[in-house]
Formats: C-alpha cells, structure tokens, sequence
C-alpha cells in the first residue's frame, strides 16, 4: 500500500494501515472481502460473533456483511457485552433490470457540458486522489486507501467528475470486493457516492453512479451491486432506487472497537 494515500483523521489513518495489512494475509479467504477500508466478514451464514470479533480487535474496526436480518438483534447484543459498537446499514441491492435502468439513464442524460468524468487508474496524478479524498471527507464519506481507488489493490471503478478547472465535484465507484470463490464473486460494493454542495441538483451524483455500474459490468465482469444505506439517509435511498437498488433481508453491520472510536461513526 502506498502509504501516502490514506486519507483521515490520525485513528482513521492508522485504521486504514492496519487493514492494508490485514488484507495481505486474508485476501485469499473467501469469508473475507475489502474495498479499501476494512477487512470484512462477507460469509456469516454461522456464528459471525468470533470472527467479528477478532476482526475489530485486528483493525479497530471491521464489518459483517450479508448478515441476516433476523440474526441482527442478537449479534448486536453479543457485539456490545464485548465492548464492540455496532452500527446497521440497511442492504440495498441490484435487481434483474438496474443495469437495463442505469445504461438508460446514461443514454438519455449527460453531465453538464464543463464537467469531465475520469476514471483513476495507476497514471492517475497524486493530487487528483487527494482532492477526492477531500472531497469525500468534506461529505462526510471517509475515503478507501488510494490504491483501491486506483483499481490496484481490488478491481474497481472510481470516477470522478471534474470541472474545467480541474476541481473535483463529484465521486462515485463500484469495486469487486468480494473473493473470486464467494457466492457474492461477482456482486461488487457501489456507492462512494459524494458532490460537491455547489454541484447538487444537477444529476452528477446519480450519472457517475449510473456509468460506475455500466463500466464495472463491461471491464470487471460486475453481474450485479450491492451498497450499504443508513435508514436515515433518504437522499441515497432515493438515488439507489433509481437504479433499482433495493431493501433485501440481509444488513450490513459496521462494527468499532469503543476504546479505540467510542461512539464516533466513520462514514455516514
């Protein structure tokens, strides 16, 4: 990992580190996945509680993903008693007809004429990522590593929207986070969703998202996507389902170690 590009308040930072690291030794699991923040458990179909909990005290943080609704309560409770904050994001994910909806929507919209949309790959200029990262920390979305953002570390689309003079406005990606052998192999995490406030209402946020998922489909072989949404964040669940992401019943549960975050939350 670069360490140059981590982005973050000084625990973030070293959160991010010791995730990059986590993610060289389990990258070959297929219980595990990552898109640039934490090493998570995506296989929870039986008792997640010891495996959550060494992944936190590992990183400081971690989350489970595809974790049954039903099960939520419970592993809530257990996650506490080990002094494991815990925080549900509704799971929101692609139906038969989100690619059909997204490749229509690019079709009959465009980003305003002085917008520019890039795709960050390993030429891309390091002050291109650090205006991303600041932008999304600006929206409160805390940043994956550089090198997922590049497609280095993960396979991964990550746009950009930059106007003409070069500012960056607007963000959104969609990255294979899952291992080759999961079930969920070719679901890929979208969202990273974030604009500029003199950039919102003109579309950008759901045009990037829209040509994250054409892209991923055509260059990663994406068949489907799947975004974590907290039930108070209406906006996003709008824009989700405009590219017909949907409630399903599974959760994703972000979970911090309390000694190390309290009750800080790092992502909205």
């Amino acid at each position: 990992m670069n360490n140059a590009e981590i982005y973050g308040d000084e625990k973030q930072l070293a959160l991010l580190r010791r995730a990059a690291l986590l993610w060289r030794f389990l990258r070959e699991d297929p219980r595990y996945s990552y898109y640039g923040r934490v090493v998570s458990l995506a296989d929870p179909e039986y008792d997640a509680l010891e495996e959550v909990v060494a992944l936190v005290g590992l990183q400081g943080a971690s989350s489970c993903q595809y974790l049954p609704v039903d099960r939520m309560v419970d592993l809530i409770a257990a996650l506490d008693d080990a002094g494991i904050q815990s925080d549900p994001y509704d799971m929101l994910r692609s139906q038969d007809n989100s690619l059909t909806l997204a490749q229509s929507y690019l079709t009959s919209q465009s980003v305003p004429r002085e917008i520019q949309v890039v795709q960050l790959d390993s030429a891309t200029a390091p002050d291109l990522v650090t205006q991303v990262a600041a932008l999304q920390r600006d929206c409160g979305v805390m940043p994956i590593t550089g090198s997922v953002m590049r497609g280095q570390d993960q396979p991964s689309i990550f746009l950009a929207g930059l106007t003409d003079r070069g500012q960056v406005v607007a963000t959104a990606a969609a990255i294979m986070s899952n291992h080759q052998e999961s079930e969920h192999a070719t679901e890929a995490f979208w969202g990273l969703l974030a604009t500029h406030p003199d950039h919102r209402g003109r579309g950008l946020a759901l045009w990037l998202g829209a040509r994250a998922m054409v892209d991923a489909a055509e260059q990663l072989g994406a068949a489907s996507f799947f975004a974590g949404v907290r039930a108070s964040n209406q906006t996003s669940l709008s824009l989700c389902r405009k590219l017909g992401l949907d409630y399903c019943d599974k959760v994703v549960l972000a979970c911090t170690d309390r000694q190390v975050f309290g009750s800080q939350q790092l992502s909205k």
